[in-house]
């Protein structure tokens, strides 16, 4: 797994990731890996306003050997609940 560098997170800002757009994201120090493990997970918000769900927070990593992030876990939300997938995101990462 690589690392994830403050310079890696912040360029993922604004890619898009099946149709929805990142607008948030940070590693998942704090939640429960332990302080090494840590700087190889993160967790993304992104938003598709055109998605039946338009939020959706994603776990993710970038393996060894690949240039590709590996986006999982996602938990999806709808209109009405945007403020929940704000509260996801900041849980995720603690």
């Amino acid at each position: 797994m690589h690392v994830l560098t403050e310079e890696f997170l912040s360029g993922l800002i604004g890619k898009v990731n099946q149709g929805y757009k990142i607008s948030a994201v940070r590693t998942l120090e704090g939640s429960g890996f332990d302080g090494e493990a840590a700087r190889f997970y993160g967790v993304v918000l992104a938003i598709n306003m055109e998605a039946p769900s338009p939020y959706v927070t994603w776990e993710f990593n970038l393996p060894d050997g690949e240039e590709r992030v590996n986006y999982y876990w996602g938990h999806y939300f709808i209109s009405e609940c945007a403020d929940l997938a704000h509260r996801d995101f900041h849980i995720r990462g603690k």
